[in-house]
């Protein structure tokens, strides 16, 4: 069974790209939720609000539209194809517009994708998992999926040991590759007994 982790930056060598620092407004004490697969529905506003940031002037806008605060953020049909894949698992897609650098409508299609809780998935010696005081976890080398853990593990989740890591089971992945979704950047893991 093979495994990509998800990377939530997107391209950061194309500056064309739209980059999106921070959730939604009113949102900042409750990012922690979608980074950490708490639920965020409960707070969710009915017309969350995302502006760009002057600091990122891109525009153009892709499948996966990266973030620095390890989001997912997938357009409708991006979104549809993980609801079809992930039917088993609690997920949450919170809608939002995306508003552009002048305060304009700039697109009405995106939703935060929030994977609700995480699994238990790394091989912890392949993994190198550093421990800090009270079982603190102080960094990861590299993310090796254990291989006994692997078949229980669903299309889409979360990283016990770090919930803004998020993996992809190789299903799921081929039908993001085959949709031809723009900027979604996955990276093969090693699976390890």
């Amino acid at each position: 069974m093979e495994f990509f982790s998800l990377s939530t930056m997107g391209d950061i060598d194309n500056e064309d790209l739209c980059l999106l620092e921070g959730p939604p407004k009113g949102l900042e004490q409750e990012t922690y939720r979608m980074m950490r697969g708490v639920a965020a529905a409960p707070v969710w506003p009915a017309k969350a609000k995302i502006y760009l940031d002057e600091d990122n002037p891109g525009i153009k806008l892709t499948s996966f539209l990266g973030n620095t605060d390890s989001f997912i953020i997938a357009c409708s049909a991006l979104k549809d194809v993980i609801l079809t894949h992930c039917a088993d698992i609690e997920i949450e897609y919170l809608p939002f517009v995306l508003y552009d650098h002048r305060k304009r409508v700039h697109s009405k299609d995106y939703f935060i994708v929030n994977p609700i809780g995480s699994r238990d998935c790394l091989h912890e010696a392949a993994s190198g998992i550093r421990y800090g005081p009270e079982n603190c976890i102080l960094g990861i080398d590299q993310l090796v999926i254990d291989a006994s853990k692997a078949g229980a593990l669903p299309a889409l989740f979360r990283i016990d040991k770090d919930p803004t890591e998020y993996v992809l089971r190789g299903d799921l992945a081929e039908a993001l590759q085959a949709g031809k979704f723009t900027n979604v950047l996955l990276t093969a893991l090693a699976v390890k007994r």
